[in-house]
């Protein structure tokens, strides 16, 4: 019977030895799960932060886009504009020009008048008052005028 209790108690030191080393696995099996969970975590995360970088560089790509293409129209409407100012300055300077040019001419035009006048008078007091003058009134103004 000692034999047995002996017998018995090795046994039970080797089962506990055994459910200590199946525990110690178990634990050990137990971190690696847990440590492939938190580098499957990971991973998942990397590539999520991947994908979000990736659709930020995209949006990031098209603002840039739609940026240069405003930025073009603008010039070009800046550039249109400034050469119709342009244009419309010269055209509000050329008008000016012109109003002065057509004041000019009846100045001038009124001067014509009034020396075909002194001339038609000057020739009157020559002829002595006759009604006949060298020069023609009419032919004065048609080619002058």
């Amino acid at each position: 019977m000692r034999e047995e209790v002996k017998e018995l108690k090795e046994m039970v030191g080797e089962k506990e030895k055994k459910i200590k080393e199946m525990e110690e696995v178990g634990l050990m099996v137990e971190k690696n799960c847990e440590t492939e969970w938190e580098l499957m975590g990971t991973k998942l995360l990397i590539q999520e932060m991947k994908e979000e970088r990736t659709r930020r560089d995209e949006a990031v790509e098209k603002w840039k886009q739609l940026y240069l293409a405003i930025k073009n129209e603008l010039d070009d409407l800046i550039q249109r504009t400034y050469d119709g100012d342009g244009l419309y300055w010269k055209a509000e300077e050329n008008g000016i020009q012109i109003e002065n040019l057509k004041k000019e001419l009846q100045e001038k035009e009124e001067s014509i008048k009034s020396l075909k006048a002194q001339l038609v008078s000057v020739e009157k007091e020559r002829n002595g008052g006759s009604n006949q003058s060298l020069v023609d009134p009419v032919v004065i103004s048609a080619g002058l005028g």
